[in-house]
């Protein structure tokens, strides 16, 4: 019917203005995640008053065989990797191969504001450190002021004397297979302690700072929700209509509740597909229980409208 086209129209409206919401959350997580340099906040830091060489260390995890974990030994803009499981997005070249990972030959991935001070070779760029020339074999880097532009990450397994000691660096590991590989590591590391990894802890952010303006946000689209409904109410039950028989009061509410749950669950499936497609969500999961929740609850006030102004119209009947 044309007076549910307004409503229609109005619902993917919302449900897009709802997948823009969740698209900007996640990529503020990204660009969080970018600036932690690829670790989650499921990660563990590990402390240590092990002097051990980061070389050594990189062996024993190699022979221990702990797998999908990457471990990160950070000693300020440079980072020594263990590990194959990064998702940095390459602006050139490639990120650490295995073979890399448990070579005694250093390599250097950099981050894209490093690049002009690479020293150019024979098809070949060159980080010059400590009078030595490490191979350059990739560039990672992404858009704005981001931490992950301004470090050098090195292979650990490839670590000389001159490298800083475990007890001097940072050690965090990350990956799927964490969990299963911390009692591994505690050991390998000697580890005095360890923690989880924070964001707000490594950046001072709050949990209201990261997640205060995408709740309200959705909760202006909550509010939306229930004009779109305050709206539906009005075209469902007309003035002409209050007053008439009972029984046909009844027939046609049934009628126009039908159309109203189909067309607003069909214009809810048209604006996560819009969703979906369009726009960048690591997490769509979070859309569709978000998009399921306006819907339900809408239909919930609709409900309850449709019968609160039957009454005062004079009749009642529950829409069922």
């Amino acid at each position: 019917m044309k007076r549910f086209f307004v409503i229609d129209l109005l619902w993917v409206v919302m449900i897009v203005l709802a997948g823009w919401t969740w698209s900007w959350h996640d990529q503020n997580e990204y660009a969080d995640r970018l600036a932690h340099f690829g670790l989650s906040e499921d990660g563990q830091v590990f402390k240590t008053d092990s002097a051990e060489t980061l070389q050594a260390v990189a062996e024993k995890l190699t022979q221990s065989d702990v797998q999908n974990v990457q471990v990160q030994f950070q000693d300020g803009k440079r980072i020594y990797v263990w590990g194959n499981t990064s998702n940095l997005p390459l602006q050139d070249g490639q990120w650490f191969t295995q073979a890399d990972l448990t070579s005694a030959l250093p390599v250097a991935v950099v981050g894209q504001n490093q690049t002009a001070t690479l020293v150019q070779g024979n098809n070949q760029q060159y980080l010059k450190q400590a009078g030595r020339f490490i191979p350059v074999i990739g560039t990672v880097g992404t858009h704005g002021n981001n931490a992950l532009n301004d470090v050098t990450f090195f292979n650990a397994s490839a670590t000389d004397e001159a490298a800083p000691r475990l007890n001097a660096v940072t050690i965090i590991a990350d990956g799927s297979g964490l969990a299963k590989a911390k009692t591994k590591l505690q050991a390998i590391f000697s580890a005095t302690s360890d923690r989880n990894y924070s964001y707000q802890l490594t950046a001072g952010n709050s949990w209201w700072a990261d997640n205060g303006p995408t709740i309200l946000r959705c909760a202006g689209i909550g509010v939306l929700a229930v004009i779109i409904a305050g709206l539906t109410i009005w075209l469902m039950v007309p003035s002409s209509l209050l007053g008439m028989d009972r029984q046909l009061h009844a027939q046609l509410r049934r009628g126009l509740w039908t159309q109203t749950v189909t067309h607003t669950l069909f214009a809810t499936v048209i604006g996560v597909t819009i969703d979906w497609w369009w726009l960048y969500l690591t997490n769509r999961v979070r859309l569709v229980i978000f998009a399921a929740g306006l819907w339900l609850g809408y239909l919930l006030i609709v409900r309850a409208g449709v019968s609160l102004r039957y009454r005062k119209g004079g009749t009642f009947d529950d829409i069922s």
